[in-house]
């Protein structure tokens, strides 16, 4: 991704056209290496070996019969006189061109001190924002500069982090541990091996995880991923930590420190507060992984004389397996170790190496691990081409527009109540809920069918794809984006978890399609209303009234 997102920068920069490259992101992110590769392919030097020289604040390259190009390795390392003299060049007339790298704080800044007055201002932090939150990059034009804004915040950079993680597992990395004594008694090498024999399986989940935060917003950089994942496989021990432990006469147990705890920040007895520096771990002790139950596979875990098949686990982890379900049914007792710790283990096993016997129970057991009811499916869309069934986007279009009328009217509505399959109704309510609004004023009446779902791709080609799903309205052609957590919210309400709620951007996005739609729907300014009332087999009757000549009609 780092190549492909140098190449571009190159081929725009050496094109025909005059244009800049904006690259901002997170730390972490890889700014600095993708500007490292396109200034050595700029200048012809060899990718595998370092510079002689480190890279100046500003490097101009000069290239035969081509225009200049000035290279800015960090805006937040120049003075604001200096990013101010770099962005009037850029957006003048002369010929020379910019690849400025810059955090997004620095750059707002910068472009504030070019723009004249309030109102000027406004307009370009618009236009700026909305750049910065395209992917593809966004294309943004200031006087005579042209700028391509690459915002590497929005490159799903998941895959990038999982094929990391397969370098760092390869058997050519752990080729010295073979000759050394402590080989065996070696957690880290354990871990190694078990996570390289059972590569395909632990990529799908590390990936579901890594997915499950990207979609809620925690978007992790590079380096924060491989950082987590290298405790996760380390404990956080050295070599000579290892040795150490192999002499103890009586050693720390093995689930201290093997990967399906540590992933989580979590030792054999309890939480490692050292790990609270990853933010990886912070957000994942958030998230409250393993807390929700799927009753069918407890039941098999727990409950005594079940005869149902239990979840295949490799062979390497069996004895522990059977020694946490020992412990968890308190068949077993261990200083120091409560029953719910071993049953907690023992979830987090089945969740990076338990094989289910049918897959509605894997989905289910995800779903429910990572408290995301929509996430496997959502996976599976962006790892399978985008595709949807017919039956699945029938089921979502009444799950989500079951919500939308909720939302309009201010009312709990019973999932398959006959009040969902009529037409949609905004009205004029309350903003509380505390009151029931049975009879409501109707601003617009909306046909079922004119609500479409579908799938649509987002490509940056060779650096990222996903695919978004999106509900468009057909009259008014309006769209609104169902991301993850949006939908993980609509399979709530449908499994009615009326304590559910939705963080307060999605609300102000849902609030804002509702005025789209009684923009281009509403009704029409001639004397006629229509009230609507919920009865009690939560029906919507309507009723219309009509002012004729002083005289109210009941129509």
């Amino acid at each position: 991704v780092r190549s492909a997102v140098a190449d571009f920068a190159h081929k725009q920069m050496t094109g025909s056209e005059r244009r800049h490259i904006i690259l901002t992101g997170h730390a972490g992110d890889g700014k600095s290496t993708i500007g490292l590769e396109l200034f050595k392919t700029l200048k012809g030097l060899p990718m595998g070996e370092p510079l002689a020289v480190p890279l100046k604040a500003i490097e101009e390259i000069h290239l035969p019969g081509k225009p200049p190009i000035t290279m800015v390795k960090d805006m937040s390392e120049l003075s604001g006189a200096n990013r101010l003299s770099i962005l009037n060049r850029a957006c003048s007339t002369n010929p020379e061109r910019f690849f400025i790298i810059s955090n997004t704080g620095t750059l707002l800044e910068s472009f504030r001190a070019m723009t004249k007055g309030a109102n000027q201002w406004i307009e370009m932090e618009s236009r700026l924002l909305e750049a910065l939150s395209a992917q593809p990059p966004s294309f943004l034009t200031q006087s005579d500069g042209n700028f391509d804004v690459v915002n590497l915040v929005q490159v799903d950079n998941l895959s990038i982090a999982l094929d990391i993680f397969q370098r760092m597992l390869d058997e050519k990395a752990w080729g010295p541990c073979l000759s050394q004594p402590c080989r065996q008694a070696c957690p880290i090498y354990s871990n190694v091996r078990l996570l390289r024999e059972n590569w395909p399986l632990i990529r799908e989940r590390v990936g579901a995880v890594y997915r499950r935060l990207f979609e809620y917003g925690d978007r992790l950089t590079l380096r924060q991923m491989t950082a987590h994942l290298a405790y996760s496989i380390t404990s956080g021990l050295s070599c000579q930590d290892v040795i150490d432990h192999s002499r103890q006469p009586i050693p720390r147990p093995i689930t201290d420190f093997i990967f399906f705890n540590r992933f989580w920040g979590e030792g054999a007895a309890g939480f490692d507060d050292r790990c609270l520096q990853l933010k990886a771990v912070r957000v994942l002790k958030r998230i409250g992984a393993g807390r929700q139950l799927v009753l069918t596979v407890e039941r098999k875990l727990w409950m005594r004389g079940e005869d149902e098949p239990l979840p295949t686990i490799p062979s390497d982890l069996k004895p522990i397996f059977s020694s946490l379900r020992k412990l968890g049914r308190n068949l077993d007792q261990i200083e120091g170790f409560q029953p719910d710790q071993g049953r907690a283990q023992t979830r987090r096993l089945l969740f990076f190496f338990g094989h289910f016997p049918q897959p509605d129970i894997t989905r289910e057991y995800i779903a429910a691990f990572l408290n995301s009811r929509m996430l496997p499916e959502f996976v599976g869309w962006q790892n399978h081409g985008g595709q949807i069934t017919n039956i699945d986007r029938d089921r979502l279009l009444k799950n989500v527009l079951h919500v939308l009328q909720e939302h309009f009217a201010g009312l709990h509505l019973p999932e398959g109540g006959s009040s969902i399959d009529g037409d949609l109704y905004i009205t004029l309510s309350r903003r509380g809920r505390e009151i029931r609004q049975s009879a409501q004023v109707v601003l617009a009446r909306l046909n079922r069918n004119d609500f479409k779902l579908q799938l649509v791709e987002k490509s940056w080609p060779g650096v990222s794809r996903r695919f978004e799903l999106l509900l468009t309205e057909s009259r008014s052609r309006k769209v609104l984006k169902l991301e993850l957590p949006f939908l993980d919210f609509v399979m709530q309400r449908h499994s009615g978890d009326i304590a559910s709620s939705l963080q307060a951007g999605y609300l102000d996005r849902l609030e804002r399609f509702k005025a789209q739609l009684l923009a281009s729907n509403g009704s029409s300014t001639d004397q006629e209303m229509m009230l609507v009332r919920l009865q009690t087999n939560h029906r919507f009757a309507t009723q219309k009234f009509a002012l004729h000549d002083g005289v109210l009609e009941v129509l």
